[in-house]
């Protein structure tokens, strides 16, 4: 449900703010989880869930119903036409894209809670009224980065209540394998190694695949668990499973958003679902901005990309552009080339293996020398 400013506000019912602060022209894609329907502004049909918003239009004002769980993420680079047709260079919902990714949209075959987002895309989730009668929210880079998104408690109160934000712009220290650039070269979205890799099978095996991903049976495992479920899973930390840790991308230009899908402890906030001044249910406001530039941030490393990298070419794939894999030898020092078929097969360093065993050799000499001497 959506109400335009000024109009009587809904009783027993979430308010969620829409904002757009950045300098370009959005358009704002919403999915809710099964058995709920997507809010919309300004469009027709209630659970159209979708519509444009220009830069400096004022907020959109939504109104969920309570235990409402879904997801909010912006749009870029447009081109829709009357009927609400058309494709996004960023966060395209459905295939071919449409404007209205809810259940109200009117395309057949649309799932009751609308379609999702594609990849890269920053997404603004939430869960209200979940255990204890607290509202669960997140900003999550699952599915990698497009535009910077904050989400703001309007009130509510509670232990890990607080804004829940991507300062950074991740585009301006994405790795090279996993830019998206629009046709003039700029770099508009960065892949999330998951989404990466599984649209680019010839240069990356099932089994990393699996490790990004975090997929059943072995790696859907929670790092931060005292014990996984069964004793074959192997939790997937991205620091000892993943061929290369691209999470610390993610993690410097947004330390608080989900760089990949365990990330709960450090990046799930929570507020009390009823506002201890008013009695109403909480409100937040979810602002789109245009995150800061950290290429120069020495706040965590990222994975070096040689600097003869090349520039993955565009081509156009069911109305959205995906870059043309380059070669993998072009990807960085991080990479090596499985021998015969080209797939990217870990973070295999041969130099870094090399300079262990010197010093495995170094200090063995160090201690026949010390016995040696003591001898005499």
């Amino acid at each position: 449900m959506c109400e335009m400013p000024g109009t009587s506000v809904s009783t027993n019912k979430h308010v969620i703010t829409i904002v757009n602060n950045s300098l370009q022209d959005i358009w704002i894609g919403s999915q809710a989880n099964t058995g709920f329907i997507p809010p919309t502004y300004g469009v027709p049909g209630v659970g159209s869930g979708g519509w444009e918003m220009k830069r400096g239009d004022p907020p959109a004002i939504l109104y969920v119903d309570r235990g409402w769980a879904g997801r909010f993420w912006a749009r870029t680079n447009c081109t829709f036409d009357n009927s609400g047709n058309g494709s996004c260079l960023t966060g395209n919902c459905a295939s071919p894209g449409t404007l209205y990714c809810g259940s109200g949209g009117g395309r057949i075959g649309r799932p009751p809670n609308g379609w999702g987002a594609q990849g890269p895309v920053t997404l603004a989730e939430f869960k209200f009224d979940g255990a204890g009668n607290q509202d669960f929210f997140d900003i999550s880079q699952v599915n990698g980065y497009n535009i910077s998104v904050k989400i703001t408690p309007d009130g509510s109160t509670g232990a890990r209540c607080s804004e829940a934000g991507c300062p950074g712009d991740t585009n301006t220290i994405c790795p090279g394998p996993l830019q998206l650039k629009d046709p003039n070269g700029n770099v508009i979205g960065c892949y999330s190694a998951c989404d990466w890799c599984v649209r680019n099978p010839s240069k990356c095996s099932s089994s990393d695949a699996d490790k990004y991903c975090c997929r059943a049976p072995t790696y859907n495992c929670s790092p931060y668990s005292t014990k996984c479920s069964n004793p074959n899973q192997i939790p997937c930390d991205p620091a000892k499973v993943w061929p290369v840790d691209y999470t610390t991308t993610f993690t410097r230009s947004c330390p608080d958003a989900y760089s990949f899908q365990f990330n709960d402890p450090t990046s799930t906030f929570q507020c009390d679902s009823t506002d201890p001044g008013t009695g109403q249910p909480s409100a937040y406001t979810v602002t789109f901005f245009d995150g800061n530039d950290v290429s120069s941030s020495t706040q965590q490393s990222v994975p070096k990309i040689l600097t003869t990298a090349v520039t993955p070419p565009l081509q156009e794939i069911s109305g959205s552009f995906l870059p043309t894999p380059a070669p993998i030898e072009n990807f960085g020092e991080y990479f090596t080339v499985n021998q015969g078929d080209g797939r990217c097969c870990g973070v295999a360093s041969s130099m870094q293996s090399n300079m262990e065993i010197i010093w495995i050799i170094i200090i063995i000499a160090a201690v026949v020398f010390f016995c040696r001497a003591m001898r005499k």
